[in-house]
């Protein structure tokens, strides 16, 4: 013969933290919350008046995910701390921080999104409780693994930043430094020097111009964001003096996107004694091959627009040829980066 306690019917744990041999305090049994076997009469028997004993609250198990954004530094260490890990687990208003210091690894030093991350055991030693939260309560996470993103750094670059003007080519620039909100290094403002264009550059992602244009005779450098759209011109002045081409150099118009431009562009030549206008250029990549899908180039502007930078799509460097009225030919190195 027999009996069982209904479900529904419970006691109290002295204390809610984990451990073992917790003193409990039942409830007085009765007919209302037990249930007798078959063949078994509660009529039979004097049901307990208490159903005290002792018990075991395991820890809570925790999850945790670390997400890392940080600038090109040529290392796979990845911060875990602060924001960067995530638990899953708590109870309501508890929680924890993972300590300043503790460190995982990306799966690669290079620039990129997506990385795997491995992190490392979370422990009483990197781990802080909130106020309120006991960390005995909680079983804390093997692994701290996750993915991040690892982002250029611009500052790093061997070609220094040069502050962009909103003006194509004015006589003396005022440099324009806008306030970084997507992670690019800004340099300190200089006036760009002698032999040097101020270009207009919109980073059609974060709405503010993107610093770091500096043009010579022959080459131009712009620098973006994967992931970020650009539009930029080549001012007049620096296609009509761009460089001789290299004797025995071709103009690659068959992989070209080009165009008859019959612009209105003029200025002294070089030798500063006539007019000169831009008739057509021809656009194509450094080796030959046409210009990717994602970067379309506008023959009569000189423009460079693309909406979207794919992964894996920069550095990207570009060839004008550049077909003036009195005859001459100029060609201009485009890098972005």
């Amino acid at each position: 013969q027999g009996a069982t306690v209904n479900s529904g019917t419970t006691g109290n744990f002295a204390s809610p933290d984990a451990g073992t041999g917790i003193g409990i305090t039942g409830v007085a049994l009765t007919t209302s919350n037990v249930t007798a076997n078959t063949g078994t009469l509660l009529s039979n028997y004097t049901l307990p008046a208490t159903d005290n004993g002792t018990g075991t609250i395991n820890p809570k198990a925790l999850t945790a995910t670390s997400s890392v954004t940080k600038t090109y530094d040529g290392t796979t260490t990845a911060d875990l701390s602060g924001a960067n890990t995530t638990f899953s687990g708590f109870l309501n208003g508890q929680g924890a921080t993972v300590n300043s210091g503790t460190t995982g690894n990306f799966a690669t030093a290079n620039v990129g999104t997506g990385i795997t991350i491995t992190g490392v055991a979370l422990t009483t030693s990197n781990v802080t409780a909130n106020t309120g939260t006991l960390l005995s309560n909680y079983t804390l996470p093997a692994t701290d693994n996750g993915t991040g993103t690892i982002n250029e750094n611009l500052s790093n670059s061997a070609s220094p930043l040069v502050p962009v003007t909103n003006s194509t080519n004015p006589s003396t620039p005022t440099p324009v430094v806008p306030t970084p909100t997507n992670n690019l290094s800004v340099n300190n403002p200089s006036t760009p020097s002698s032999g040097q264009e101020s270009l207009s550059i919109g980073d059609t992602t974060s709405g503010f111009p993107i610093p770091g244009l500096q043009t010579s005779d022959s080459s131009l450098t712009a620098f973006v964001k994967v992931g970020d759209g650009f539009t930029f011109t080549v001012p007049p002045k620096v296609a009509l003096n761009a460089a001789q081409p290299p004797a025995g150099s071709g103009s690659g118009s068959t992989n070209s996107q080009s165009g008859q431009n019959q612009s209105s562009f003029g200025d002294a030549d070089q030798s500063g004694n006539s007019k000169v206008s831009i008739t057509s250029t021809n656009a194509f990549l450094s080796n030959g091959q046409p210009l990717p899908r994602w970067v379309k180039f506008d023959s009569k502007t000189l423009t460079f627009t693309a909406d979207d930078v794919p992964k894996g799509g920069l550095p990207l460097q570009v060839k004008i040829d550049i077909k003036l009225s009195n005859g001459n030919t100029r060609y201009l190195q485009v890098t972005v980066k």
